[in-house]
């Protein structure tokens, strides 16, 4: 199992939600405080040398290249705090020949796991842009650099908007679970989403984070479980809260609506990761998160190792 390329996609799979059976009473979190979108943690204030600033989510524009992102990575375990900075940014096009910038490629993207109506397997066939992924250590110092492709227009609609739609049709409720199944264009949307995160939580700069990140954070399902379960690499996540979130995020831009959620991850039937995200709206430059500007994760056996990736920035450079 991949289990290095689920964690990164770990905070956009409550859209597995739709096809969770009813995990009973769970609405009081695991999260003893309000999570705070206000104040910048200090392990994070040192990255802002790389990247600093917001820019207002762009509905009018499709994906461009030189929009970048910088995200604050960090995982407490024991007496211990590792922290790492991300930057991500869009490059264009590649170049013929003739120094003609070429039309986008296309590209097969492969369900990593049975998602609501989506089976494992499942392709999809979209248009492909390249990012740029740079790791830095908590002195800002480069680790590692590599280039991926993702989606440019991922299928289905965004996280904020699946469960804005959930929410007004009732089928998610400010204190309890989501268990209603909801149609293939939603199962769509959660596989463009990890189609987008997969390749760039999978690629070389980041081993160092993912390593940490699986050892500490992560409970592996037992393979007794497993068995019991079937062996079926069946992502779901049952919703236990969603909330509007009021509070400022930046002064530089309004990144509204925004809707915090809290849910657990589950595989075969086995908690692995007890979660809490932020997000907001999707459109560029947050696209290369799927809208999500906060998540947390906790150990569901140790609650006191936790994760935190924090969007710390977001800019449009050739705009800004």
């Amino acid at each position: 199992m991949a289990y290095s390329r689920v964690l990164i996609a770990a905070f956009l799979l409550v859209l597995a939600a739709c096809s969770a059976p009813p995990m009973g009473s769970t609405s009081e979190s695991v999260f003893s405080e309000p999570a705070d979108v206000t104040n910048i943690d200090p392990c994070f204030r040192f990255g802002l040398g790389i990247l600093s600033g917001f820019d207002t989510p762009n509905a009018d524009t499709a994906w461009e290249p030189h929009d970048w992102m910088l995200l604050g990575i960090k995982i407490t375990h024991g007496d211990k705090t590792d922290v790492w900075f991300v930057r991500l940014t869009t490059l264009p096009n590649e170049m013929d020949n003739n120094g003609n910038e070429l039309p986008p490629q296309f590209r097969n993207f492969v369900a990593p796991a049975t998602m609501g109506d989506v089976k494992r397997g499942e392709k999809f066939r979209v248009p492909v842009g390249r990012v740029l992924v740079k790791c830095y250590n908590q002195h800002c110092q480069l680790l590692g650099t590599s280039v991926r492709l993702v989606p440019q227009t991922p299928p289905g609609e965004s996280l904020l908007t699946t469960c804005m739609k959930m929410e007004s049709e009732g089928t998610l409720s400010a204190e309890g679970n989501s268990s209603t199944r909801l149609g293939p264009d939603v199962s769509e949307g959660f596989v463009g989403l990890v189609s987008m995160v997969s390749p760039i939580g999978g690629s070389g700069a980041l081993k160092p984070m993912r390593e940490t990140a699986k050892s500490e954070v992560v409970r592996l399902p037992s393979v007794l479980g497993l068995l019991v379960g079937g062996l079926r690499f069946n992502l779901s996540a049952g919703v236990r809260s969603s909330a509007v979130i009021d509070s400022a995020w930046s002064t530089d831009a309004s990144l509204t609506p925004r809707r915090q959620i809290d849910f657990p991850l589950q595989i075969g039937g086995q908690t692995v990761l007890n979660c809490r995200t932020i997000v907001g709206p999707a459109d560029p430059p947050y696209n290369l998160t799927g809208g999500i500007l906060q998540f947390e994760a906790s150990h569901p056996q140790h609650p006191q190792n936790q994760m935190t990736v924090r969007v710390l920035a977001a800019k449009r450079m050739h705009r800004s």
